[in-house]
């Protein structure tokens, strides 16, 4: 296949021509054995199924378990800041290493994937967005919004991180609400849908203002029902990571079938 693609011709609409499909040379095992690749091949597929499934059925339970318990609810800018100033970083030294984490860095699966170091000196006076450990970034720009960039950042050298000009930062006041308990409530489909509602700015350019956020309604359970909270989103969010290693692992594993 990789010998057929490097003949492909190079005009507008490249292609593979019929004859040579006909020499492709394809292993021929005996039906006996063709039977129980399949066989095999069938399970890998129907535990992709199930772990789909169990994704989808967790997902659910995380907004159920969110939507049940709605009994007070306050503006988000009551118990959180938005867009902190790099003000805050005044007194830190240029030699200090931070974290850079650019869009790429964010997964849409919820979490921080990767992130270099830089000097804090040769990031101060850029226009990068700044944020700490327990702050939420959440992508402001289409698509990367709808697509689920959002994250709680943890672990950024010396605890501080700069970044994407396209990132919102949400602050948790951590004397009312728990910045995990937090995150779980902004990364719903739900927000995100209703976020993409108030974007403004051009085709291909729209992004969500700082104003959506500072007045979404937001569930404030008492802390001690929060912890409780984090503690079953958690185990529900470990069930869709599991499964999700399922899924990405499927083509590996037929791979070494064939």
């Amino acid at each position: 296949l990789q010998q057929m693609m490097a003949k492909m011709g190079k005009g507008q609409y490249p292609s593979i021509n019929a004859a040579d499909i006909e020499l492709i040379l394809c292993p021929l095992p005996l039906i006996s054995m063709q039977k129980i690749i399949v066989d095999e091949l069938k399970v890998i597929d129907r535990n992709v199924d199930l772990a789909r499934s169990c994704i989808s059925s967790a997902q659910k339970d995380i907004d159920r378990i969110i939507d049940e318990n709605q009994a007070l609810t306050v503006k988000l800018s009551t118990v959180a800041a938005l867009n902190p100033s790099k003000v805050e970083l005044r007194n830190i030294s240029d030699d200090a290493v931070v974290s850079f984490v650019d869009m790429a860095s964010v997964s849409e699966k919820g979490f921080i994937s990767r992130h270099s170091t830089r000097l804090l000196g040769n990031l101060r006076k850029g226009s990068y967005t700044y944020f700490s450990n327990d702050d939420i970034i959440v992508a402001k720009i289409t698509p990367c919004m709808e697509n689920g960039k959002c994250a709680l950042a943890a672990g950024l050298e010396n605890g501080i991180g700069l970044g994407s000009t396209e990132f919102h930062v949400i602050r948790a006041n951590q004397q009312k609400i728990i910045p995990a308990f937090l995150f779980a409530l902004l990364n719903r489909e739900s927000v995100r849908k209703n976020a993409e509602k108030f974007m403004t700015g051009a085709s291909g350019h729209r992004r969500v203002p700082a104003s959506f956020y500072e007045n979404l309604d937001i569930p404030l359970p008492l802390p001690v029902e929060q912890k409780k909270f984090v503690a079953k989103i958690e185990t529900l969010e470990k069930q869709i990571a599991d499964a999700q290693a399922v899924i990405d692992g499927a083509a590996a594993r037929k791979k070494a079938i064939l």
